[in-house]
């Protein structure tokens, strides 16, 4: 867990030069929302605006735009 941590503070920081995608599969129960929370935290503290989705809200989020309801 300190590698991952380690991992998003270094991207917060190097943050917009270092503009790749992440992507976080894991079991249930492993930290994902932690991290990802901690992430947009330290990247909000930079002044960096943040959008954050479940996979599901993302996909739901994707189905009513392709409806025109959204």
């Amino acid at each position: 867990m300190k590698e991952i941590q380690d991992y998003f503070y270094s991207y917060c920081q190097n943050y917009p030069e270092n503009q790749e995608t992440l992507f976080s599969q894991e079991e249930p129960e492993q930290g994902k929302t932690f991290s990802s929370t901690a992430l947009q935290r330290h990247c909000w503290i930079r002044g960096v605006s943040v959008l954050y989705f479940t996979a599901e809200g993302l996909f739901n989020h994707f189905s009513r735009l392709m409806q025109g309801k959204g």
